[in-house]
């Protein structure tokens, strides 16, 4: 199933479609729905939710610093979404054409006709 498009749902994070609609059985088989107080499991709630916006502030100047930061965000999550995926070995991009051979072959036959 492909991921579908990047989305970013507010107050959540961001996601592709397909993550996104993962996200509530995630929540729902959670280990901790196993804790019976609910204060308690409210409380490693919302620890769960700090402990992933401090992960994120070390990359506020580089998103700030950037020409446009939505494209910035969102290209280093499908990165780290495709890395993950992957084991750390995701495939390298296929390149549809080379540059430098079709400009040699240019310049070849730009040298001929001299």
């Amino acid at each position: 199933m492909p991921s579908g498009p990047y989305e970013v749902l507010p107050v959540l994070a961001p996601c592709t479609l397909r993550g996104g609609v993962g996200l509530i059985p995630n929540q729902l088989l959670h280990g901790r729905n196993l804790i019976q107080d609910t204060g308690t499991r409210d409380k490693s709630f919302v620890l769960q939710i700090i402990q992933g916006r401090a992960s994120l502030l070390a990359l506020d100047s580089q998103i700030a610093a950037s020409n446009d930061p939505y494209i910035f965000v969102r290209e280093a999550y499908l990165q780290n979404r495709n890395f993950v995926i992957y084991d750390g070995q995701p495939p390298q991009p296929e390149d549809d054409f080379d540059l430098d051979d079709d400009f040699d072959d240019d310049l070849d036959s730009f040298d001929d006709d001299l």
